[in-house]
């Protein structure tokens, strides 16, 4: 499950040291090093946007990335908080031809 995150948090430091706002296309997830860049799908509504890692988190039991308002935007679960979603890295992404265009467009 991916949530989005923000509010309090926009204008404090995550945890590689960046400002955290609005605007930029990034999350949290507790195992992926900062910086690593992955592909992120919406599996109800097939939204993908690329994602790029530099925080920690979430700390919520059950979820597996936290986003920011920008990405929950373009994924589109920004109202709703919270939504399923696949996670693939650059390995697994190009075994997924499907996906293979938009990694190269982005």
């Amino acid at each position: 499950v991916a949530s989005y995150y923000g509010g309090k948090d926009y204008g404090n430091p995550t945890a590689n040291g960046e400002i955290f706002t609005r605007g930029t296309m990034t999350a949290a997830h507790k195992r992926l090093p900062f910086n690593t860049t992955v592909l992120l799908v919406n599996e109800k509504n097939g939204r993908s946007a690329l994602v790029r890692i530099n925080d920690d988190g979430p700390n919520v039991p059950g979820r597996i990335i936290d986003v920011n308002e920008c990405v929950a935007r373009k994924l589109g679960f920004f109202k709703a908080g919270l939504t399923e979603v696949t996670i693939y890295t650059k390995r697994k992404f190009q075994a997924n031809k499907k996906y293979r265009k938009k990694w190269k467009k982005d």
